[in-house]
């Protein structure tokens, strides 16, 4: 097992320090232009973000607009994989609706069309989201049965799902 960790660490260790030294492009970019180009690539391997977060996260990081626009349009990201990336790390952290993740994904500065492709391609099992949040919202708050229902349904669930939660919830 250790060798396996180490493993996986000196080869992000490796890529890392290949895009680092990986030229952007032939074009006359700035300094600051590739810097921020490298840095949204790092970025880019520890996390998922939409172009707009990534713009975002790069200005806080002290690059200027200009930089930070040119990073993300040169940094070879796919936005609906960075898309699918967020959902699945959403779902990894909390239980969500549909409806719920693509609002979410919005949010964070995907597109409606990214949002959707992301939700689209996570892998949700809805049902399995509606136990979750049911058993959630119990764990922290006093329900009746059809109380449950309608705040599943306001979250985003369908009808179907969130009977099954409930359901499941209360077993």
């Amino acid at each position: 097992m250790k060798t396996r960790r180490f493993f996986s660490v000196a080869i992000v260790m490796l890529l890392c320090s290949l895009l680092l030294m990986e030229p952007i492009s032939a074009s006359a970019a700035s300094y600051g232009e590739q810097n921020a180009a490298r840095t949204a690539k790092l970025y880019l391997l520890s996390g998922a973000f939409s172009k707009k977060g990534l713009i975002k996260q790069l200005k806080f990081e002290g690059y200027t607009g200009k930089e930070a626009k040119y990073a993300v349009n040169h940094c070879g990201a796919s936005w609906k994989k960075q898309a699918v990336k967020g959902a699945k790390a959403y779902l990894r952290s909390g239980s969500f609706s549909k409806k719920g993740l693509i609002k979410q994904l919005k949010y964070e500065g995907y597109t409606s069309k990214e949002a959707a492709y992301g939700v689209k391609k996570c892998g949700a099992n809805w049902k399995k989201q509606a136990v979750k949040s049911a058993k959630a919202y119990l764990r922290s708050s006093s329900f009746s049965r059809s109380g449950l229902l309608n705040q599943l349904i306001y979250e985003g669930y369908t009808r179907s799902q969130a009977q099954y939660g409930v359901n499941k919830a209360y077993k």
